[in-house]
């Protein structure tokens, strides 16, 4: 009988899986109330809820606190609340639907989240990694009155120098390209 791998390489693999153990010990040694409770949005539609939505559900929206995803129609299983907004449903309308999912995750969880994630169904995320982030120094600065270069570059931003409770929005717009 064959071994699945040789002696040398399941050695290495024992390894990675008692470090993984030992970092999922120490996360949850540390206190859940200091890390940033994330509620992931994913904007889909139902043509895309067997393929793309599912292996979403399957892979990192159970590392988010909570998950929704905004759809055209609603499947319980899968986290999809159908929302409704202006136009069509369609990618050249998709501020609308953002639009609708901010209503919505406000109306709903703003009490209930540290930070709102939006992201389509096609993106893979880390949540871990992305509450790493939040928790770092960047952010941290950031939440206590630092201005980054892009923040000084935009003239309306000064107003929020020295207002600590300003919103706090990271990434930034992208423009469709044309062909």
């Amino acid at each position: 009988m064959n071994k699945p791998i040789d002696d040398i390489s399941y050695a290495v693999a024992q390894k990675i899986r008692i470090g993984i153990l030992k970092q999922e010990q120490q996360n949850s040694a540390t206190s859940n109330a200091s890390q940033p409770r994330i509620l992931c949005m994913v904007y889909t539609h139902e043509g895309a809820h067997k393929t793309y939505l599912q292996a979403v559900v399957d892979t990192w929206a159970m590392q988010c606190d909570g998950f929704i995803a905004a759809s055209d129609v609603t499947d319980p299983h899968l986290g999809a609340v159908k929302l409704n907004f202006t136009g069509a449903e369609s990618y050249d309308n998709m501020w609308q639907k953002i639009q609708a999912m901010w209503m919505y995750a406000y109306e709903h969880y703003l009490n209930d989240f540290d930070y709102f994630h939006i992201c389509g169904d096609d993106a893979f995320v880390l949540p871990n990694n992305l509450r790493r982030y939040l928790m770092g120094e960047q952010v941290t600065n950031f939440l206590n009155g630092k201005l980054d270069v892009l923040s000084k570059i935009n003239g309306r931003a000064k107003r929020w120098k020295n207002d600590k409770s300003r919103p706090l929005l990271l990434g930034f717009p992208t423009h469709k390209m044309k062909n």
